[in-house]
């Protein structure tokens, strides 16, 4: 026997090794799920907006896991009070559009700024003045004093 021999079984060997350590670390794992109950996560692969092509649940603990589904068309619920007249559609039907898309889209408007005077009275409640803002600047109410 010579060195490459003994080189190579010894790889093997520890390969061998390293699998009994991972059973043995598993079943560690399968007896702390036994007692305690699984922590799953879910997995869910998303290629597209509005599919899901695989969803499942793996235990952290031990590892354990199943595939719930696969090829899944989202679509939105059927409650109109929630989602309007979108409910029960697919997100394949709906048009949505990027934020930027939209951002990009948007009519520039001119910002108007607007200012406004407040006062307190002696008994707690405001006045405002807002003349500026309905365009009646300098006016005033005298039936009000």
């Amino acid at each position: 026997m010579n060195r490459e021999q003994l080189e190579q079984k010894a790889r093997k060997i520890q390969e061998e090794a390293k699998q009994a350590q991972a059973g043995l670390q598993t079943i560690k794992n399968l007896q702390e799920c036994y007692v305690g109950g699984h922590r799953f996560v879910f997995h869910i692969l998303q290629d597209e907006f509005h599919q899901i092509l695989q969803m499942s649940v793996q235990c952290s603990v031990c590892k354990a896991g199943t595939d719930l589904f696969e090829d899944i068309e989202l679509i939105m619920p059927d409650d109109k009070d929630i989602v309007g007249g979108l409910a029960d559609m697919s997100l394949e039907q709906i048009d949505v559009e990027s934020p930027e898309e939209v951002e990009e889209e948007a009519v520039e408007t001119e910002e108007v700024k607007t200012e406004y005077k407040e006062e307190q009275s002696s008994d707690g409640t405001y006045k405002v003045d807002v003349s500026s803002i309905l365009g009646k600047k300098g006016e005033k109410n005298e039936k009000s004093k």
